[in-house]
């Protein structure tokens, strides 16, 4: 796994200890910063996409912004 592959993975790690501490505005922030660059990854891996998915979706959904949870967990389809 190259530097550039690890960074996405590293942040979804973050993102996910953010989120287990109820760190909402961090944890968004981790997953959303993850997303992009997954998205500008050459090639992006499945888990990571639907990590990134559900760390989204769960943190919008406790913050009550059930919108955007929706909308995050369909996108992980959408790759």
């Amino acid at each position: 796994m190259t530097r550039r592959e690890a960074l996405p993975d590293g942040l979804i790690l973050a993102g996910e200890r953010a989120a287990l501490r109820f760190s909402n505005e961090e944890a968004l922030s981790l997953f959303v910063q993850a997303n992009e660059l997954l998205v500008s990854s050459e090639h992006p891996r499945d888990d990571d996409r639907w990590r990134i998915a559900i760390g989204l979706g769960s943190v919008y959904l406790l913050v009550g912004d059930y919108d955007a949870s929706v909308s995050a967990l369909q996108s992980g389809h959408l790759f």
